[in-house]
């Protein structure tokens, strides 16, 4: 998914980007939401998750709209474009 989304001379980018934020969200994540456990149970552990990831989720649905609206989709590598 995310190495359809751009040229084929920024994948490696792209990539490198996608791993760096997934290991940061893990490394600050996983203590965050344990200490949020330990405070307040487990129950405003796992809305604190949620609560994240919905954030996430709205960001990247927002960033797609984004380029969605300047025409900037390409069909993922190796499957040509279908006319409607």
């Amino acid at each position: 998914m995310v190495v359809d989304r751009v040229d084929e001379a920024r994948r490696g980018a792209a990539l490198g980007t996608f791993t760096a934020f997934f290991d940061v969200g893990v490394v600050v994540g996983a203590p965050l939401v344990g200490a949020v456990a330990a405070a307040a149970g487990y129950e405003a552990g796992f809305l604190v998750a949620a609560g994240l990831a919905a954030m996430a989720a709205v960001v990247a649905g927002a960033s797609s709209a984004g380029e969605r609206s300047r025409g900037s989709h390409r069909p993922p590598a190796g499957r040509p474009e279908v006319a409607p």
